[in-house]
């Protein structure tokens, strides 16, 4: 087997995203994420607004920005920054929503 197939057999048992994720819209297209609110969703909040993290493999979302949309079940998140875990074959983004009630 070569390097390159061993490298590429190392990224999806590390990412696992069809193992642990969980299908996602990205600004209205379906990809597998893992999307982490954390142990618990109450500590991720700032005031009015809920912050989580969520994993991407950049084969399937190869850029982002700022206030992409990414909808996991019914909630609406907006993506904010890049996480420090991002790497070569991976984005981590930094997302919020508003957890105010909408009229």
């Amino acid at each position: 087997m070569s390097l390159r197939a061993h490298i590429a057999d190392a990224v999806s048992l590390a990412f696992a995203s069809d193992q642990l994720g969980e299908e996602v819209l990205y600004n209205g297209v379906p990809v597998q994420a893992i999307f982490d609110h954390g142990l618990d969703p109450k500590t991720g909040r700032s005031g009015s607004r809920a912050t989580a993290a969520i994993h991407l493999q950049k084969s399937e979302v190869p850029s982002w920005k700022i206030n992409d949309e990414i909808v996991v079940g019914d909630d609406s998140w907006r993506v904010k920054a890049q996480g420090e875990d991002s790497t070569w074959y991976k984005w981590v983004l930094q997302v919020e929503r508003d957890r105010r009630m909408q009229p």
